[in-house]
């Protein structure tokens, strides 16, 4: 299953958003959304890894952690990385405009989780 969707106020149904980065030591980076319009509370996301609009310097910080016996290697794999991303931000924009998903973000979560144990 995929899907994708515009997120939006459930107050005022506006898609204006500030995103509120908040980072704790020893606790996961969590991102409040804040809507722009009419200012109230959209949603908190939970991150498990952060990538930003600059692909290849969010890996090579991800990477200082680990050592490569190949340099060529490390820079396939920053290549990599970075191609993904971009692939993945364009066939996101792609779903999106295509299906003009309505459902809640957890109506989209529930139904993810219901076709991965069916594939079980």
């Amino acid at each position: 299953m995929e899907s994708a969707k515009i997120d939006r106020c459930m107050n005022c149904g506006g898609t204006e958003v500030t995103n509120l980065v908040y980072v704790r030591t020893g606790e996961p980076v969590c991102i409040f959304v804040k809507c722009n319009s009419c200012g109230g509370f959209v949603s908190r996301y939970v991150l498990s890894r952060y990538t930003s609009d600059q692909p290849y310097e969010t890996l090579l910080r991800m990477l200082r952690q680990y050592a490569y016996a190949s340099g060529k290697r490390c820079l396939e794999e920053v290549e990599e990385f970075g191609q993904t991303v971009k692939a993945e931000f364009e066939r996101v924009q792609r779903l999106v405009a295509e299906t003009g998903e309505e459902r809640r973000v957890e109506e989209l979560i529930e139904d993810a989780r219901r076709a991965e144990k069916k594939q079980d």
